[in-house]
């Protein structure tokens, strides 16, 4: 299992659109495989047994979501993103929809999700224009 692609978003990237994106469209592609079977067998493991999502959110949430949260803040800095809404709430929406799909299984994590999320999420967090470098689309099913 490969957790690396799992990371936070580059704090070194060009943009954090792209960092964003990126993380996003990773963590996307590889929870579709044995990686997503582990991550929600430990979630739902978690839900009967507060130590295990104890040591999940530990381990594997809070430094990667305070990640997430740096590069959406410097996003925000720099006037990148102009978000008008809480910046972690908005962070829960992006990821809650990976989770949810995960977790509920009542729509793929396919290409085409790895490809609209991140979109979106740029749009919520108040990126009008289209990221130049990166191809969301081109992600593999």
């Amino acid at each position: 299992m490969n957790l690396a692609a799992l990371d936070a978003p580059a704090k070194d990237a060009e943009s954090a659109s792209l960092a964003l994106s990126d993380q996003i469209s990773r963590l996307i592609t590889h929870y579709r495989g044995e990686t997503g079977r582990i991550a929600a067998g430990i979630l739902a493991e978690g839900q009967f047994d507060p130590e295990i999502i104890t040591e999940f959110r530990r381990r594997f949430f809070v430094n990667r979501r305070a990640e997430v949260r740096a590069v959406v803040d410097k996003g925000i800095e720099r006037g990148e993103f102009t978000l008008e809404a809480d910046a972690d709430t908005v962070i829960d929406m992006i990821y809650g929809a990976i989770y949810f799909r995960l977790l509920i299984g009542h729509s793929a994590l396919d290409a085409e999700f790895a490809a609209s999320l991140p979109a979106m999420a740029l749009r919520v967090l108040g990126k009008q224009e289209a990221i130049t470098r990166h191809s969301v689309g081109a992600v593999p099913s």
